[in-house]
């Protein structure tokens, strides 16, 4: 008989997944606060370049994700989306409230 441990293994396959670099080594000398310090500086001061596809808004099943360490997820980001949505609702005349949020730029893949 099959145990879970050998299932879990068995269903796991590493080739799917992107394994850093970094895996397995010691921290690097910026610790937690510094990095997201930075994070939120280039989430707020970086423009993104609308030529360069990397820079673009792209969504996925999970929505728009990026890092604003390469100008990929930052406040220009958030104003595109939004601007867009309202857009969309005007021409399809869609009224009413619209709540809309976004997580901090601090976000936890981001910060190492």
């Amino acid at each position: 008989m099959e145990t879970l441990a050998q299932r879990v293994t068995t269903a796991f396959d590493e080739s799917l997944m992107k394994v850093s670099p970094d895996a397995g080594e010691a921290s690097q000398s910026i610790d937690a606060g510094e990095r997201a310090s930075r994070l939120v500086t280039a989430y707020y001061t970086e423009t993104p370049d609308p030529s360069v596809p990397e820079q673009r808004v792209a969504f996925g099943t999970s929505g728009h994700r990026g890092s604003a360490f390469e100008k990929a997820f930052n406040e220009w980001h958030i104003l595109a989306i939004s601007q867009a949505i309202c857009l969309q609702r005007k021409q399809h005349q869609i009224d009413g409230q619209l709540f809309l949020g976004m997580d901090t730029p601090g976000q936890r893949n981001q910060l190492g």
